[in-house]
């Protein structure tokens, strides 16, 4: 090889090299929390809500898939089964990066780090079809909070758009970025048409196709709260170490103030060395599960569930036990009407929990699936030191060792230039209910039907 051939084989090689070396307070402990979060529904053609009792294998459904097959799907994204808890309406697995819940005719599967989540689709829709007859494909949701570090992902997460190709390749769906970009920011992927994909047919690497009728999917109301936080305080994350003074799982789960996020649901939690935290909770057929990432300077928790409660209550308490400083909450609401969906939503994003935080971004879509989602981004009004300053690195940065953007009355850490714009919050001022004051922008297949973004204090009046 020439010298010239060898320049320029480490010239191709020098962007990864300078974006890792900009990583400068990257250390060993670091580990990915933010989730990839997959949800696909199946639709028995007979008889979609409930599964026919009078058929066992029908009322199983994905549940009565073997062990070893489910444990082959996890072989592909690359975790492993820790512990599982069921009762008669679904199976809880703690994974080694994460959960997965399955229903029997809906599979949620859950995982964090650099795991590969998506390459488990195609295996999921054969075993489905194989094992259980599931010949009709309904909803199919994707999404994820944006990672700390992009670049170390492996294929196909290196970025949504990767995501987006892949996925677009099996289904005929629609892709959304709620948020800021140059912000903490959510990925959305679903089929919103509401139409369903046929899955009789052998996978291949082409969309399934459509079948735009004749097949009956739930009318059952079904939810989904999310809320992803960052910048945690850091006395509540001492709690989840496995130090000299750790007694047990479960002596953690109740000082900590878990236990007591969902009354009466049971409770399976792991606690990892030499840190992190994971668990479900399973009440009646509802699902609750946490996963914490407690480092300091990568602390991430993740609350989740599809239980029908008191989401005003419930988010009140999830920001009591943890204390974030940065936070997003979304808010999946299908099957119900709109009006209804608006008094919910209101009493959520004006409950007396955020009262401590500042909005930064409020978003809300209607889809043609039935399903309505409401997006929301908070910060601390005061932030400690710590958590003044942050950068966010990624793969596609096109400038990874750009100077990261100054707080004010600090210098930037660059020596040449002037510094970058700074940026105060403000004061935590009474804000209207639920104004969208930003729209997502979106990727790949064009947008369904946007619901026009209203003043939901015109729809129902604001609480005093």
């Amino acid at each position: 090889m020439s010298s010239v051939e060898r320049m320029s084989a480490e010239e191709a090689q020098q962007p990864a090299a300078d974006l890792a070396a900009c990583v400068s307070d990257f250390d060993e402990l670091f580990f990915e929390g933010p989730e990839k979060l997959l949800e696909i529904w199946f639709v028995d053609p007979d008889d979609p809500d409930p599964p026919d009792k009078k058929d066992s294998k029908k009322a199983l459904g994905l549940r009565a898939i073997p062990l070893e097959i489910v444990k082959e799907m996890l072989d592909l994204v690359h975790c492993t089964i820790l512990h599982k808890t069921a009762n008669v309406h679904f199976d809880a697995y703690v994974l080694s990066e994460s959960s997965l819940f399955v229903y029997p005719n809906k599979i949620i599967l859950k995982t964090c780090g650099t795991t590969t989540l998506l390459r488990a689709v195609p295996f999921i829709l054969e075993m489905a079809k194989e094992h259980c007859g599931f010949t009709v494909i309904g909803d199919v949701f994707y999404s994820r909070k944006n990672f700390f570090y992009d670049f170390k992902q492996k294929e196909p997460h290196g970025s949504f758009q990767d995501e987006v190709d892949f996925l677009d390749k099996i289904f005929d769906g629609s892709a959304y970025i709620l948020g800021k970009k140059n912000a903490d920011h959510w990925y959305l992927y679903l089929t919103d048409k509401g139409e369903f994909h046929d899955n009789s047919a052998k996978y291949t690497a082409s969309p399934l196709p459509r079948l735009r009728s004749g097949f009956k999917k739930s009318v059952v109301p079904d939810f989904t709260l999310e809320v992803l936080m960052t910048e945690l305080d850091r006395d509540v994350m001492k709690q989840f170490y496995k130090t000299k003074s750790f007694i047990s799982v479960e002596h953690v789960t109740k000082s900590s103030g878990i236990e007591s996020l969902i009354p009466g649901a049971i409770i399976d939690a792991h606690m990892f060395d030499p840190c992190g935290y994971s668990m479900n909770g399973l009440l009646d057929d509802g699902y609750c599960t946490i996963h914490i990432t407690p480092q300091p300077k990568y602390s991430y928790v993740s609350f989740e569930t599809n239980i029908h409660c008191d989401y005003p209550e419930l988010l009140g308490r999830v920001l009591k036990v943890f204390r974030p400083h940065n936070f997003t909450i979304t808010l999946f609401a299908g099957n119900l009407a709109h009006d209804k969906v608006t008094e919910i939503l209101i009493s959520l994003f004006t409950c007396d929990g955020l009262k401590n935080y500042v909005r930064r971004t409020k978003i809300r879509y209607e889809f043609e699936n039935n399903y309505e989602l409401a997006y929301g981004h908070y910060e601390s009004a005061f932030k400690p030191p710590e958590f003044e300053k942050k950068r966010m690195i990624s793969a596609s940065s096109p400038l990874p060792c750009s100077p990261p953007i100054s707080i004010p009355g600090q210098a930037s850490s660059s020596a040449s230039g002037p510094p970058s714009p700074g940026f105060s919050p403000p004061l935590p001022l009474p804000s209207p209910p639920f104004i969208a004051s930003e729209e997502g922008p979106s990727i790949g297949p064009p947008s369904p039907k946007r619901m026009k973004l209203e003043h939901l204090s015109e729809v129902s009046p604001a609480p005093s």
